[in-house]
């Protein structure tokens, strides 16, 4: 994205991205009007000019009327712009948090975009000034809570417009504040500060940001809160993040298969050809491709098995090292000829192959009987050791245990059959993120269409006419036609109702808490030492006195439980307001920041998989993993995060690699 800041983005009310939305939310690229959209404007302007100029005989839904059941409540041509300013006046009273900088930012893009299609009656000066305002990094407060979703975000647009017309009663930004560089990239104010808003009076935006605020004439009051903005720019500020988090995901994925040394070939391309799921293929395809390169999955020798049977050893050499014996002692130097060889497998296994290339069956053998010469040295030192039991002191009876241990582990590195399939959280890994990506490419063609769409009400259509003709010489030919027939050109509609986007919101809120959830089960899996494939218990060694990464999974867990309360669909609810004229509302505002905050949770269960995965590979060392671990590994060395060879604070590190997957720095390369 930085390298298209200074870019301008051109609305023109029917080709803005979610791209676009992001540079100039985040990135503050400037924003210009298109000269055919600012043509289509001021005609849709001359429409309303002609009507307004037809009298007392006009009757259009809040351009001489009251608004909702009051819609037939006749309002004297005097009252007209008294009647738009208590309409942004009384529909200010949105209450909670106010909205990141980004998402107001989107908002006024959006609303600006919707207006110049022409089809709203404001004047160009309207739009020039929401463009002004983002152009001056004007930051207004809008309060997240409060809309119903229809007729659109009435009170959050309110806000937001209290700002552009310089009510007192609206808030800014100090001008000139710093703009802190956010986690998703760019500088944008990511959690603002209360008491930092300012009064926008007229006085202080003149001086502080030299911008001229407006006053509100016929039909543009409602032109600018009426419509689904807020839940538009969140949805689109979200499906961006969203998209980068599901590639963190599958690289997330790719890590835990490394870590658990699972069974790549649940992954592959023909079973996934077997069920053709929108999705399913592409995310196998990304974790095998962030898998590629792993010897730890082709080599089949498990070096965490052997790290513990050479722990063992260890563990076993110190306590008959103690022993004033000398038949105990006789023992020693068998253990340490047997740990030596494991010394050897545990540096280089494959330069101990009798050739380099070999399948992965033959490997299989040749590591299993090397193996079993250490196994039948183990049991030829563990019956010595019988015969000298007497003389072990109490402490070294452990012995026996650890080297029963030992050999177990042995047998574990190099079992006579190889893995089968893995737990459902990693084998099928594909079919539930590529259900997540199916589910984030739908809320992408619904938001896309919504950037470009026309929301509010009522809503007009000029009369079509040659490009080339002036404003004066059309806004003549649209006086010409006649109060009747201009009145057939403003139709009243439902446009604002936010249903399109509740609904693709609360279907990827249900998504990206199914991302997550899996996404723990796979760090469960990994602390487990039952369900890990050799990995010690809470990834750690020595746990009991070191507790690993045992509260991370905790961590994770209630981020996930925490989720399960926030998946229950906005959209199924709905109150009737309005003396029951507006007799069912969307909620989609309520759907489209729920999701928000999942996708925050989910991002944090991910970066804690990330960081167990990290962990686990380790005591796959020096077995190299796949591309994305090491390229993991590389990013997490470089900013100072080290391994867990002992229990220490690890808030800090889930924090960081959250960051790291906000802001794509972990994915941005294959």
């Amino acid at each position: 994205m930085s390298s298209h800041r200074v870019d301008p983005v051109v609305i023109d009310g029917r080709s803005l991205t979610i791209e676009q939305i992001i540079r100039v939310a985040r990135h503050a690229a400037p924003v210009a009007i298109a000269p055919a959209a600012a043509r289509r404007v001021e005609r849709c302007r001359a429409v309303v000019d002609a009507l307004l100029a037809g009298g007392e005989q006009v009757r259009i839904y809040g351009l001489t009327t009251g608004f909702g059941s009051k819609r037939d409540v006749d309002i004297p041509q005097e009252s007209l712009l008294v009647l738009q300013e208590n309409l942004i006046r009384s529909h200010s009273c949105g209450v909670g948090p106010p909205l990141h900088e980004d998402v107001a930012r989107a908002m006024m893009l959006l609303r600006a975009n919707t207006l110049v299609s022409g089809h709203s009656g404001v004047r160009l000066c309207v739009v020039e000034r929401l463009v002004e305002m983002l152009n001056k990094r004007v930051y207004p407060y809008v309060p997240c809570k409060g809309s119903l979703g229809a007729s659109g975000d009435l009170a959050p647009l309110s806000h937001l417009a209290l700002v552009l017309i310089g009510d007192p009663a609206g808030k800014v930004y100090p001008a000139g504040f710093p703009r802190e560089s956010a986690g998703r990239g760019g500088a944008f104010i990511e959690q603002p500060v209360l008491d930092r808003f300012v009064p926008s009076t007229t006085e202080y935006l003149r001086s502080a940001f030299r911008f001229e605020p407006l006053r509100l004439h016929a039909k543009e009051g409602l032109a600018i809160n009426n419509g689904t903005t807020m839940m538009a720019a969140l949805g689109a500020c979200t499906l961006f993040d969203a998209e980068r988090f599901l590639a963190g995901a599958e690289l997330a994925a790719a890590m835990t298969l490394d870590a658990i040394k699972g069974v790549p070939a649940s992954f592959g391309e023909e079973l996934m050809a077997l069920r053709p799921q929108p999705g399913q293929g592409e995310a196998a395809r990304n974790i095998l491709s962030w898998a590629a390169g792993s010897d730890i999955l082709r080599v089949p020798l498990n070096m965490a098995h052997l790290g513990s049977a050479r722990r063992n050893l260890a563990d076993v050499r110190a306590a008959l090292a103690g022993s004033p014996s000398p038949a105990v002692a006789a023992v020693l130097p068998g253990v340490n000829q047997l740990d030596a060889t494991l010394a050897r497998l545990a540096k280089d296994p494959v330069a101990l192959l009798t050739r380099p290339a070999l399948e992965a069956e033959e490997m299989r053998r040749e590591f299993r009987a090397l193996l079993a010469e250490v196994k039948r040295g183990l049991t030829e030192q563990y019956r010595a050791l019988l015969n000298v039991e007497a003389h072990l002191p109490p402490e070294a009876i452990a012995v026996f245990d650890l080297m029963t241990s030992a050999i177990h582990h042995l047998e574990q590195a190099a079992p006579r059959m190889p893995r089968v399939q893995d737990d459902y959280s990693l084998r099928c890994a594909p079919q539930v993120l590529g259900a997540v990506r199916a589910t984030l490419e739908h809320a992408r063609r619904v938001i896309v269409a919504e950037l470009n769409a026309v929301v509010d009400n009522p809503i007009i259509f000029p009369p079509p006419a040659d490009e080339a003709m002036p404003l004066a010489e059309y806004a003549a030919m649209i006086r010409s036609l006649g109060v009747a027939p201009l009145r057939r050109l403003v139709v009243g509609g439902g446009n604002f109702h936010g249903e399109p986007l509740g609904l693709a919101m609360d279907s990827l809120t249900a998504a990206l808490s199914e991302a997550a959830s899996i996404s723990e089960r796979r760090t469960a899996s990994m602390v487990d030492k039952g369900h890990s494939n050799g990995l010690p218990s809470f990834l750690i060694h020595e746990s009991g006195l070191n507790c690993g990464f045992m509260i991370l999974q905790y961590t994770a867990a209630a981020l996930v439980s925490e989720n399960k309360t926030l998946c229950y669909p906005a959209t199924v609810d709905s109150i009737p307001t309005c003396e029951n004229t507006e007799d069912h509302v969307s909620m989609g505002g309520i759907a489209a920041r729920k999701c928000r905050e999942v996708l925050e949770n989910a991002e944090m269960v991910v970066a804690i998989e990330i960081l167990a995965a990290w962990q686990a590979i380790h005591f796959r060392a020096p077995l190299r993993p796949g591309a994305g671990a090491r390229r993991v590994a590389d990013i997490l060395r470089e900013r100072g995060i080290a391994f867990y060879s002992a229990d220490r604070v690890p808030y800090p590190d889930i924090e960081e690699v959250t960051r790291l997957l906000r802001a794509g720095a972990l994915t941005a390369e294959r």
